[in-house]
């Protein structure tokens, strides 16, 4: 069960750096920052208080997804 909620978060890593390579237009990223980072907080607290397997694997996924385009974001506004 450690290896898949491990899996769930590289996957969403994953992920994330792709969408976040297409999206090369700095027009727009404070918004996508802001947005990803209200999303990345609710998928931490959903993990955090999740009792079940399978929202805590849905939970990593989005916390990797988004962590990825909320670092993105922020490294190219700076």
């Amino acid at each position: 069960e450690l290896g898949s909620l491990f899996t769930a978060v590289g996957t969403g890593t994953m992920l994330g750096a792709l969408l976040g390579a297409t999206y090369a237009r700095v027009k727009g990223l404070r918004g996508l920052l802001h947005i990803g980072m209200l999303v990345w907080s609710l998928a931490l607290l959903t993990f955090a208080l999740s009792l079940s397997f399978t929202l805590s694997l849905v939970a990593l996924f989005v916390l990797g997804l988004t962590r990825n385009v909320v670092g993105m974001s922020a490294t190219t506004l700076m």
